[in-house]
């Protein structure tokens, strides 16, 4: 049901070489649209117990392939999550030329106990099973076996990617 382009490297642009890039700037709304309607639900992910207190976005990336060749309409967006008192945590979340989401990466923060995914990847078993009871009857059999996988080996990030894919395809 998704194609994961799991190889495919972010590159960090400044603000004076944004204007070539050549993303559609429907594509980019559509993809803050999706992301700005889930801050709670990443921040459980990356944060698994904290106290959500905003998140935005902070840049446009392009994308580079391997081999360090642009990947023609693929972006970025680079969001920085706020929690608790005075956490926060950016992260790079990825997609194609239509807007559609398919990886996050480059995950980092002030945290010094609380790593991005750490608290998730202990408690992933119960918030996993839940998960895929939730979706049950909207799952074909290789979702199911693909969430299975996570959960079995406690991967909070590639059970955040496969939810965000997931409701990106089942929501308009």
């Amino acid at each position: 049901m998704f194609h994961v382009r799991s190889a495919i490297a972010v590159v960090v642009l400044t603000l004076t070489v944004q204007p070539i890039l050549a993303q559609d700037p429907g594509a980019v709304a559509k993809a803050e649209r999706f992301l700005n309607a889930r801050g709670t639900t990443i921040l459980s992910y990356l944060h698994f117990g904290a106290k959500y207190q905003g998140h935005r976005r902070i840049a446009l990336l392009g994308v580079n392939d391997p081999s360090g060749q642009r990947v023609p309409g693929h972006f970025a967006l680079r969001y920085q999550f706020d929690w608790n008192e005075d956490g926060w945590t950016r992260g790079d979340f990825i997609f194609d030329q239509t807007g559609r989401f398919y990886e996050a990466n480059n995950f980092n923060g002030n945290a010094v106990l609380s790593q991005p995914f750490a608290v998730a990847n202990l408690s992933i078993q119960v918030l996993g099973n839940v998960l895929l009871e939730a979706f049950r009857d909207k799952l074909n059999e290789n979702d199911r076996r693909t969430l299975r996988t996570f959960i079995d080996t406690a991967n909070a990030r590639g059970m955040m990617q496969w939810a965000l894919r997931f409701q990106q395809s089942v929501s308009p």
